[in-house]
């Protein structure tokens, strides 16, 4: 399994972003006044006065840079969580996917760097790190992050030349 490292602090250094992950920078003006948005989802979670579903309010997502159809997503909205959502036509449709996921007060969501087709997912929530390697179908609570209480993002690092995965809460 991953090997964990507590952090309360995060540093981001030029180039220390697995190559799996894109930065998007937009130019100025991309979203100009006036301009019409569409909410496009996600829908279907849970039912609403429309029959579309809500899905609660989301925090984080991420997706792997060769699927990019592939979504995970996940928040909180005051008591009622969806836990983690996912999405593979890139946000049209969405499933509720939190299977073994007991806090469903999702703080952060992170794909695995060496698992590019994006099935090995971590979410970071109240009460620690939970872990799926079939792509959301089940989650397993990380026990050594039991304890550490909300993990609200990941990072990939190396600690003595040993591969660690970094938890900031």
């Amino acid at each position: 399994g991953a090997r964990f490292l507590r952090t309360t602090l995060t540093l981001l250094l030029p180039g220390s972003l697995p190559a799996m992950l894109k930065i998007v920078l937009l130019p100025v003006g991309a979203f100009a006044a006036g301009a019409d948005w569409a909410r496009i989802g996600p829908w279907n979670i849970f039912d609403d006065q429309n029959g579309k579903g809500e899905a609660g309010t989301l925090a984080c997502a991420a997706s792997p840079a060769k699927n990019p159809d592939l979504i995970y997503a996940g928040g909180q909205n005051n008591g009622v969580s969806s836990g983690i959502i996912k999405s593979v036509d890139g946000g049209k449709h969405w499933t509720r996917n939190s299977k073994g996921l007991w806090d469903t007060r999702i703080l952060g969501v992170w794909l695995h760097p060496d698992a590019p087709t994006g099935n090995h997912v971590f979410a970071g929530t109240h009460s620690g790190v939970y872990e799926s390697t079939d792509g959301a179908a089940s989650w397993t609570l990380c026990k050594e992050t039991a304890a550490w209480g909300f993990v609200t993002s990941f990072r990939a690092g190396l600690i003595g030349g040993e591969p660690y995965l970094l938890a900031n809460s």
